[in-house]
């Protein structure tokens, strides 16, 4: 668990004891809406987070299947590389819509463009923690550090493993 949070705070804020290497942040590559303070900034990294290390949960879990974080990278990356510029970076166009066009709403009440293909695989979750909150919609990330984060925090080896069941350690979860 401690390793885990060092990677945590090191990958979001640069704090930490430094053993991981990361040349920045995630706090540096978010995109505030105008007059955010710092403190909402690191709120909304926190809680940005904390939502993926939900999805990693639900991977475990089977809801879906697994590297499914990974997938949605890998498979943005490839547009990207195909295609050029995608009308967005990563946290726009795969894991804003993931979190309040997918999560937070009823499969009948989704837009056209949020059906088929791996939108049809997400569930309602009717919960708070993939509400937006108020100006949340007005921020973006940009792609440097969150692919990292997905990489080698929520779908990397580094998360430490339960011995008796598959998934996250109830530790981390808390």
């Amino acid at each position: 668990i401690e390793e885990l949070y060092d990677l945590y705070v090191e990958l979001l804020f640069g704090e930490g004891t430094g053993d991981h290497d990361y040349d920045t942040t995630l706090i540096d590559d978010i995109q505030p809406p105008e007059g955010t303070t710092e403190t909402n900034s690191r709120k909304f990294a926190i809680k940005l987070v904390n939502r993926l290390l939900f999805v990693k949960f639900l991977e475990d879990r089977d809801v879906f299947d697994e590297n499914f974080l990974r997938e949605r990278v890998d498979n943005y990356q490839d547009a990207q590389s195909e295609v050029g510029d995608l009308g967005g970076s990563l946290y726009k166009t795969q894991l804003e819509p993931l979190f309040f066009s997918l999560f937070n709403a009823d499969e009948a009440d989704r837009s056209s463009k949020h059906q088929g293909s791996w939108f049809d695989d997400v569930p309602y979750l009717n919960g708070s923690l993939f509400a937006p909150e108020e100006r949340e919609r007005e921020y973006d990330v940009d792609d440097r550090m969150l692919i990292t984060v997905v990489k080698d925090l929520v779908e990397g080896h580094r998360l430490e493993r339960d011995t008796e069941e598959t998934g996250l350690d109830q530790p981390v979860l808390g």
